[in-house]
């Protein structure tokens, strides 16, 4: 693991694996329970459950 990826992991407190981050403000930690069907519907429930703090 690369100081560059360390830094990201601390600067969007990650602190699980599988994190997945999205246009960095959108923060799904673990196994989803939901299909990643790719589409606006889908962005749009994770902008709405699953946004970063700050955002």
């Amino acid at each position: 693991m690369t100081d560059e990826i360390k830094t990201k992991m601390r600067g969007y407190e990650i602190k699980a694996v599988p994190t997945t981050i999205i246009d960095g403000k959108i923060k799904v930690v673990g196994i989803p329970d939901f299909p990643w069907i790719c589409g606006e519907g889908l962005y749009e429930k994770l902008e709405k459950e699953y946004q970063l703090k700050g955002n």
